[in-house]
């Protein structure tokens, strides 16, 4: 659902014809109680499998996503090539005192280190590479009345009804209450209770 179509579903339930730009501000204040209340949870609806681009040989540091929240459970995990083959080399929470490193030869990274924007890589790698590493992002900030709402429909009703709660006599407030917040909290909360792992089933022709 984009937030025009969202904007269209609860106009009729509106007394009053806000502005288009504060209606997608109150849908952003919406968006952004809810993936906060995800992200508590770590739920599965913020992960990303996400993976860099290339980078050459003696890369120190890798840029992380603007929408990075925190590392998934899963190691991630540096793709290269030796020998005309793909390899694989996981990679642990650095361990060791940052000082080891500086003497250290140069070799394929065993380690890693979040430090803000970046993650560190521990040593200096000997070998071009693409960073995989999962984690947990928030959703595009929404910007316009196109954007789509996240989450592909889980919580559209939730939206909805959150942002009638917006509407006041001076149009569409964008800050949302405490009483609202804890509300949409109890909301996502009763729908993560009811979320089961994926399942996988085979279909033979």
């Amino acid at each position: 659902m984009t937030v025009a179509e969202l904007f269209a579903r609860v106009l009729p339930r509106l007394k009053l014809m806000p502005p288009s730009i504060a209606f997608v501000d109150a849908a952003q204040a919406v968006q952004d109680v809810i993936a906060r209340r995800l992200w508590e949870a770590r739920s599965d609806l913020l992960r990303d499998p996400w993976e860099s681009d290339t980078h050459a040989i003696g890369t120190t540091t890798v840029d992380l996503p603007e929408l990075f929240l925190g590392v998934a459970d899963e190691l991630p995990f540096l793709e290269y090539t030796s020998g005309g083959s793909t390899q694989i080399a996981t990679l642990r929470p650095l361990s060791r005192p940052r000082s080891h490193y500086v003497t250290a030869a140069d070799a394929v990274p065993a380690e890693y280190e979040i430090r803000g924007s970046l993650v560190q890589l521990y040593p200096t790698t000997t070998v071009a590479f693409t960073l995989h590493m999962p984690m947990y992002a928030r959703p595009p900030a929404l910007e316009s009345m196109d954007d789509d709402l996240p989450w592909n429909g889980t919580y559209d009703h939730l939206f909805q009804d959150s942002v009638l709660h917006l509407a006041g006599p001076a149009g569409i407030m964008t800050m949302v209450s405490p009483h609202l917040e804890q509300a949409i909290m109890r909301a996502v909360d009763t729908g993560a209770a009811l979320r089961t792992g994926r399942k996988v089933q085979w279909a033979f022709a």
